[in-house]
């Protein structure tokens, strides 16, 4: 029987390879970026109709989220399934989101292991010929050999995260919040709210690519 080489990853590496993710789709970021800025004001300038127009902004979410991994991973050279799982992806984001933000809220270190172990989740969905459930458990199996490195830089993208709408987004307050054209600075605080997301998903996109397959390459030797 051949003997399987885990692979292992460092912190280092994931954290350089989501922005490096991201960097390589730029313009795929940037257009999603764009977009919910021009919706974050749209709604901000719409008054009372901005709650109905919430409604399907955050359906559309959903969507643009799910082609983006697609089209991120599509560039990394690894093919998505074809079958559309959208509804699969919303609720993969409920089913995984309420227990890692319980846990980040209640304790830190359970939400922090449960972001490790789930990170991959969303891209085993989008990539493979899987369901939900089957995605949910091959991210767990699949973080099993690295779960310290993939949960320290799931901390760290949020500490990242956090810090920098912290120095940004009073600042952004502070200059645009003046102008007669206040709701470009809500828009752009709402857009900050949106990094997040991209950031995890380059995360996940870079622990997948590195984690999806057992390395075999001591398998000859012991055949």
């Amino acid at each position: 029987m051949a003997f399987v080489q885990n692979r292992t990853v460092r912190v280092s590496e994931l954290l350089s390879g989501t922005f490096a993710e991201l960097s390589e789709n730029r313009k795929e970021v940037g257009i999603y970026l764009l977009a919910f800025l021009i919706a974050g004001m749209v709604i901000d300038l719409s008054g009372p109709l901005g709650s109905i127009l919430s409604l399907p902004i955050f359906i559309v979410y959903f969507v643009a989220q799910y082609y983006l991994y697609r089209a991120i991973l599509s560039r990394g050279g690894v093919s998505s399934d074809e079958k559309i799982k959208i509804f699969s992806f919303f609720f993969m984001a409920i089913i995984l989101g309420f227990p890692i933000y319980f846990g980040l809220s209640l304790l830190l270190v359970p939400g922090l292991l449960l972001g490790g172990k789930w990170l991959m989740a969303p891209s085993f969905l989008v990539a493979e010929k899987t369901t939900l459930f089957e995605a949910i458990g091959a991210s767990w199996h699949a973080s099993s050999q690295n779960l310290l490195p993939l949960s320290v830089a799931f901390m760290l993208i949020g500490g990242m995260w956090f810090a920098a709408i912290a120095v940004f987004g009073g600042a952004f307050s502070a200059i645009f919040g003046s102008l007669p054209f206040s709701g470009l600075s809500s828009a752009l605080v709402s857009l900050g709210v949106h990094t997040l997301p991209l950031m995890l998903m380059g995360l996940s996109i870079t622990a997948y690519k590195a984690l999806r397959e057992p390395d075999a390459s001591l398998a000859a030797v012991f055949e």
